[in-house]
């Protein structure tokens, strides 16, 4: 009796490391992709500052040149 219940517990205890190792190695996975996701938001918000940047100074070249043809300067 006292075997039997310890096979038991043994197995019950085997079967939670399985899951728990499971659990374990796809939090890693889920890691690894929000770090990849981070990095991609970054290179997208990069971008997006290099446009607005280039959209102002070309904005300030647009103005200036309009400006200058008008009589301006």
């Amino acid at each position: 009796m006292k075997e039997e219940i310890e096979q038991t517990l043994l197995l019950h205890l085997g079967r939670v490391e399985g899951k728990l190792d499971a659990i374990l190695a796809h939090h890693d996975r889920m890691t690894d992709r929000l770090d990849d996701h981070g990095k991609r938001l970054n290179k997208l918000e990069m971008y997006r500052a290099w446009q607005l940047g280039a959209s102002a100074i070309i904005a300030t070249v647009v103005t200036w040149f309009i400006g200058f043809f008008k009589g301006g300067h």
